[in-house]
């Protein structure tokens, strides 16, 4: 198939029960499964649910047209340890996550709370809405660390979980910002707001 999707995405790939999967930001801007099938095939899985079976989007609406479709860093990777994909998505500070109207980072930004553009979407279980087999998502939490914002600009942050620095408990994170900085947090700083 042809294969359309939003600009300036980072596609996360995954091995799941030994099929190779992508998932994209699509048309529509909503998150969008693909399985592969050979180097130049891949089979349409469908959008990635939320729990509350909602499609998740980035964008927001008053922004729209001002080139804020697509630009999210997505990454697929077990960060809770439960053996499902949890799923990170860095965004600019206007990207509305999972939905236009109420969003995040959106509906921090409007209040002056502009901070680490990575959200976290725990997997939850079985897609029971579609056939996604890396599972459906709850809401986003956005990253803070410390319990406080870290701004870092405001283009795409780009999470990446890893296995440096202490991991005893579990990964940590790297994130690469617009000036062409990585960044460093240790899983012990990572918090999370709603």
């Amino acid at each position: 198939m042809e294969l359309h999707g939003t600009w300036r995405v980072r596609p996360a790939i995954a091995n799941v029960d030994g099929g190779t999967y992508m998932m994209i930001m699509d048309d529509d801007d909503a998150l969008h499964l693909y399985r592969r099938l050979d180097n130049t095939n891949v089979e349409d899985m469908g959008i990635v649910h939320l729990e509350n079976g909602g499609r998740i989007t980035g964008y927001n609406k008053v922004e729209y047209g001002r080139g804020q479709p697509g630009r999210g860093k997505l990454r697929l990777f077990d960060w809770d340890g439960d053996g499902d994909l949890d799923l990170f998505v860095g965004s600019i500070k206007r990207s509305s996550y999972p939905e236009p109207e109420n969003g995040l980072p959106y509906r921090r930004f409007l209040k002056k709370e502009s901070g680490l553009q990575v959200m976290y979407f725990e997997n939850v279980g079985k897609d029971k809405y579609g056939k996604a087999p890396v599972g459906m998502f709850a809401q986003p939490k956005q990253l803070q660390i410390d319990g406080r914002d870290v701004y870092l600009g405001a283009h795409s942050n780009a999470p990446e979980p890893c296995m440096l620095g202490d991991t005893s408990q579990g990964a940590n994170i790297i994130v690469g910002c617009e000036q062409g900085r990585y960044m460093f947090f240790e899983r012990s700083h990572i918090t999370f707001v709603e």
